[in-house]
């Protein structure tokens, strides 16, 4: 029986600010009736573009869209923004799955998808102790996280552009010197043909050792640096076996991965709730949620009653899904280390930050990408393949919390259709 299941506070938050349920089977469409909804696709439709051609999920820049132009509470907002990340990671990731790029004169394909192994397991363990926090914080502390989170962020990119229009600038000028130079050498030509002897002569060093008596020259001239002729991070300079595959084992412990955060984490919500719920009158429905079903009726409360059986559930639901993305990490740092060149130092780096980014992706609603390609960028990774290596990223940890708030009745299904279909759209555009 799901008619219990209405639109029904949790008990748990003692500022008064505890976020509505929101079940799955109650699509609330009234809420589609606003103008505001309008407006606020537009608004989404806009920002989705934006970040879609910039690689990063926009859940931060959506939960303000939605808190601003939506007039949703930051309860309601960050499990939105979620799902309406996950819609448009999935056009993302079809259309950058089918390109290529040209590095170290061979084509690559421009998902890196060893820098995937790496942070895929460690992004989905930091979604769940995010969702978890979610439940636990008042909105207050969510929205001031949101805030420095998106002013770092800002301060990085504005940072990053000042360095990029430096870098242009110089390259301007040194493109206007050679045009004079060019003009120069067309009116005066028996000048232009003495000044690269001259040049040649200056620009050799010629230097012996005790070790070499004959004298050996080094021209002083570097080749201007380029992108496109650096490795991706962890690449070792023979051409890697990983690097450009992937394998069923790797799509079958990512999605197993992910099928174990999400059920234990949805387990061990509903569990805490029928424990708080026993000898109440909201036992029955709190103890028989449709999402454990499966369970059977009536299985739930039994156990929650035993107290022995109520902590050995609780327990294993936090430490095992640690310990299967432990697992799945771990197995992949080994296999790129001895067998892909990566020094394990600069694996941890990767760890620590998908760990991170994942916990604040389940806690502020950001998508992941905020964080995944400036992070790529530092590391040296190609800004093509950074791009589309976080774009990919960002579907593992969109989907993992939107399925962790869909079956915790924490998402309103017809603001969800909605603003997920302008997302898609907007991906697409941005992602071409």
């Amino acid at each position: 029986d799901i008619s219990g299941f209405s639109a029904l506070t949790w008990q748990g938050h003692s500022d008064g600010t505890s976020p509505l349920r929101h079940p799955m089977w109650q699509p609330e469409v009234w809420r589609a009736n606003k103008v505001e909804v309008l407006v606020c696709c537009i608004a989404l439709f806009l920002a989705g573009i934006l970040c879609s051609a910039g690689g990063i999920g926009g859940g931060g820049i959506y939960v303000t869209v939605l808190m601003v132009f939506g007039q949703l509470s930051v309860l309601d907002a960050v499990p939105l923004s979620k799902a309406i990340v996950f819609f448009g990671s999935i056009s993302s990731l079809v259309l950058n799955m089918r390109k290529s790029f040209v590095s170290q004169s061979s084509a690559q394909t421009l998902i890196d998808y060893n820098i995937c192994r790496l942070v895929v397991p460690s992004a989905l363990l930091g979604t769940y102790a995010g969702v978890v926090l979610n439940w636990l914080l008042p909105g207050w502390i969510i929205v001031l996280l949101l805030t420095l989170i998106l002013c770092v962020m800002t301060a990085t990119v504005a940072r990053t552009g000042l360095q990029q229009y430096a870098e242009e600038q110089k390259q301007a000028m040194f493109v206007a010197n050679e045009k004079a130079v060019a003009q120069q050498s067309a009116e005066h030509p028996h000048e232009a043909l003495e000044a690269p002897a001259a040049e040649a002569g200056s620009s050799a060093k010629c230097t012996s050792t005790k070790d070499s008596p004959r004298p050996t020259c080094a021209s002083e001239s570097v080749l201007p640096h380029n992108s496109s002729q650096q490795h991706d991070a962890g690449t070792p300079p023979n051409s890697p076996k990983l690097r450009n595959r992937l394998t069923l084992r790797d799509v079958v412990l990512a999605v197993g991965t992910e099928f174990c955060v999400v059920t234990c984490s949805v387990v061990h919500f509903h569990a805490q709730s029928c424990q708080k719920a026993l000898g109440t009158s909201g036992v029955e429905a709190a103890c028989n949620h449709p999402a454990l079903s499966y369970f059977g009726q009536g299985t739930l409360q039994a156990w929650m009653e035993h107290q022995t059986i109520a902590s050995l559930l609780l327990r294993f639901t936090m430490l095992f899904p640690a310990c299967a993305c432990s697992l799945v990490l771990t197995f992949y740092t080994s296999t790129l280390v001895k067998h892909e060149g990566w020094r394990l130092g600069e694996a941890m780096c990767y760890h620590s930050m998908a760990i991170l980014t994942g916990a604040l992706a389940g806690l502020v609603g950001i998508g992941g990408g905020l964080v995944f390609a400036p992070f790529f960028l530092g590391m040296a990774v190609e800004p093509s393949v950074a791009v589309a290596t976080s774009s990919t990223c960002v579907i593992f940890t969109s989907s993992s919390t939107t399925l962790q708030y869909l079956l915790t009745d924490r998402i309103i299904m017809s603001l969800t259709l909605i603003y997920g279909i302008v997302n898609l759209l907007a991906s697409y555009s941005g992602t071409r």
